[in-house]
């Protein structure tokens, strides 16, 4: 609110003197910066609501993919693959408007992880997310070993 008063009081101060100049080089001058001053308002408006839009579409997509993640996880791939093909169908693209990602993203992603059997949830949490950490190697093959073993066989490309 304080950004609003400032602007306008700003903007009055260079219409003020706009129209008090006695010159007609100083009305011109004046009438310009004031122009200019909106301008650079406006684009400092646009500017920050697209950083609103950014924090907007990154959390709904952020919720969507973590409950997509622990349910193929839990072996809910054809859940998934529904829910997305419904969201597809559902999803307004558009220039005008937000649109209705946000909704869909949110509702889908409800949807699939109330899909998961308590069950087939993920139990064990890595430090990068809720995947469940692999179990392919035995611990007691590298106690007392510092290098890394692989957990598999390297694939050939």
């Amino acid at each position: 609110m304080i950004i609003v008063v400032v602007f306008f009081t700003v903007l009055a101060l260079f219409l003020g003197i706009a129209c008090c100049a006695t010159s007609k080089r100083g009305r011109i001058i004046g009438a310009i910066v004031a122009f200019g001053w909106a301008c650079l308002m406006f684009m400092a408006a646009n500017m920050a609501e697209s950083f609103n839009l950014n924090i907007w579409y990154s959390s709904a997509a952020d919720d969507l993919l973590e409950s997509s993640i622990e349910a193929l996880d839990a072996g809910q791939v054809f859940q998934v693959s529904a829910e997305f093909s419904a969201m597809r169908e559902d999803l307004e693209v558009t220039y005008e408007h937000r649109g209705n990602f946000k909704e869909l993203a949110l509702a889908t992603a409800k949807r699939i992880r109330s899909s998961i059997p308590p069950s087939d949830a993920p139990k064990v949490k890595t430090e990068q997310g809720t995947a469940p950490q692999s179990a392919t190697r035995s611990e007691s093959d590298t106690e007392g070993s510092d290098t890394p073993e692989p957990e598999s066989e390297p694939r050939s490309r």
